[in-house]
């Protein structure tokens, strides 16, 4: 997550988005925990909304929004 955020300060884009699925994936296979797995699929869907991939963002923002729903049950 932290290389992700660098790579997106600095403008790089395409190299954000490489790490930040490979992190969800890492995150994911690694049970990492409800945090960490939100942190990376909302800065995903940000890089996305900024790019203009809204169907993309939207999908990943309703993700998450649907984690943090399910978790408060």
């Amino acid at each position: 997550y932290g290389a992700a955020m660098k790579a997106m300060r600095s403008g790089n884009a395409a190299r954000a988005e490489q790490l930040l699925k490979s992190s969800l994936k890492m995150e994911a296979k690694q049970g990492a925990g409800e945090k960490e797995l939100l942190q990376s699929n909302i800065a995903l869907a940000d890089l996305y909304r900024a790019r203009g991939s809204f169907v993309e963002a939207e999908a990943l923002y309703k993700n998450a929004l649907n984690r943090i729903e399910s978790d408060g049950d």
